[in-house]
């Protein structure tokens, strides 16, 4: 994608947005902004985040006479990043006072060494503050280090990604023009769950890595957010190391339940993944059905292509209005994309904004039957509809009751037709051929995976 693409992107995006009633949604906002940035530059990233269901507020803070406390001018950065600071509190005093962790540790030298060049790195925020070096590690083909940089009142993590190996030097250089290798750099302010991802699938060593935190202590369980929520330890206790986003962590301190939330939600770390090649967006644009714009579709699938933690390319399933919707109704654009665990990532864009949720349904079944429902986050005027996107040899789709029993049918064309919806609860559909053959199935309208987290969510106290 060009700048001017960007830029017009942006655009489009900037416009206030109504947030996705989801839950799942919800729950992702609470999630630190700085936790998946992507490391090829702001702008993308802020045009990622809007389209990854993240909704922003007016696009960097508004420049007062008393701006937020720790809050840096981008302009006196010599990164060019908004870096901030926050309070210590006693949990987070706990995990910067906990031994370090990983497999250099033990090698007090290094430590040492890296601890007092990173004291020496200007990230603009803590200036005076000490370093201590939470983790120390390789992970697979590549050298992680997470970092507190805090005086008597204020912190900020440190988070390095480089390859296996890097010396103290090097890894004190990363995400900088000395230290051109694909290494990075993240800072963000700590919690006392520290999750940490990166991955730059552009050099050979950058595969993802992932590490969680807590303070010394305190124990990491694991349970999937799917089915039965079965917990189990982490071995590392204090550590997890290959989190996954369709997980849930428990942290148990002192017998007691600290946090739940998602794995990996802590706050640090960059991607820079893989753009889609024009083999991969020709298939995508060339697959999608509606009134399908093939250069607006390119530039929006290679945003949305530009997310962490797939699998495969995203697929564009639809686009444009619902059919027989006026001419006066906005469009959007439909996107479905695989990850770990049999999830996929769901993806609405309008020209306004983005919104996105995860999904258990599978969605890669030949003979899925998929129902969306745009008007969730775009109400109109007049009887609710939602889009039946089915195989393209479906000619009829049917609504059923309970038993099977047929309630009301309605024609589709090349797969695609739109049934009523009452707002609530599922509907069960069937789709035929014009043999009356069943050649697909499906209930909706899509729905994210775990929608009762949210009242589960426990923080620190």
């Amino acid at each position: 994608m060009s700048e001017r693409d960007l830029i017009e992107a942006l655009a489009r995006l900037a416009e206030p947005v109504v947030p996705a009633e989801d839950p799942y949604g919800r729950l992702m906002r609470r999630r630190r902004s700085g936790r998946r940035r992507k490391a090829v530059g702001g702008l993308g990233a802020v045009v990622t985040a809007l389209l990854a269901g993240i909704v922003l507020g007016p696009l960097g803070p508004a420049m007062t006479a008393d701006p937020p406390p720790g809050f840096v001018d981008p302009s006196a950065s010599p990164i060019g990043e908004h870096y901030r600071s926050e309070p210590i509190t006693p949990w987070i005093r706990k995990l910067i006072e906990s031994p370090t962790r990983g497999s250099l540790a033990a090698d007090l030298a290094f430590i040492g060494d890296l601890a007092a060049r990173l004291r020496q790195r200007d990230v603009t925020v803590v200036p005076d503050g000490t370093v201590k070096i939470l983790f120390a590690g390789d992970l697979g083909t590549a050298r992680l280090v997470v970092a507190a940089r805090y005086d008597t009142g204020q912190q900020v993590g440190i988070a390095l990604f480089d390859e296996r190996g890097a010396s103290p030097e090097q890894l004190a250089n990363a995400g900088t023009g000395q230290r051109d290798n694909g290494s990075m750099m993240s800072v963000y302010p700590l919690s006392p769950y520290v999750g940490v991802s990166f991955a730059n699938t552009a050099v050979a060593w950058g595969a993802e890595v992932d590490l969680a935190l807590v303070p010394a202590g305190c124990r990491i369980a694991v349970a999937p957010i799917t089915g039965p929520r079965t917990w189990r330890d982490e071995p590392g206790g204090d550590v997890a190391i290959d989190f996954a986003p369709t997980r849930l962590h428990r942290v148990t301190c002192d017998g007691k339940v600290r946090h739940l939330g998602l794995a990996g939600s802590g706050g640090l770390g960059r991607y820079n993944v893989r753009t889609l090649s024009e083999e991969e967006v020709t298939a995508a644009v060339s697959a999608a059905r509606g009134d399908v714009d093939p250069d607006k579709a390119a530039r929006q699938l290679r945003v949305e292509g530009s997310g962490s933690g797939l699998i495969g390319p995203p697929r564009l399933l639809y686009m444009g209005r619902l059919p027989g919707a006026s001419a006066d109704e906005p469009g959007f654009s439909l996107f479905v994309a695989p990850q770990v665990g049999g999830i996929w990532r769901v993806e609405q864009v309008t020209e306004e904004a983005g919104f996105g949720f995860r999904t258990d349904a599978d969605l890669g079944r030949a003979d899925a039957v998929i129902v969306a429902d745009p008007q969730r986050f775009q109400p109109t005027a007049g009887e609710r509809r939602v889009l039946v996107i089915a195989p393209r040899e479906a000619a009829e789709v049917q609504v059923l009751a309970a038993g099977g029993r047929v309630t009301s049918a309605f024609a589709l064309v090349d797969g695609i037709g739109t049934v009523p919806y009452s707002g609530k609860g599922e509907v069960r559909l069937r789709a035929v051929d014009a043999a009356g053959a069943v050649v697909g199935t499906g209930t909706g309208p899509l729905r994210a995976y775990d929608g009762s987290l949210e009242q589960e969510l426990i923080t620190w106290d």
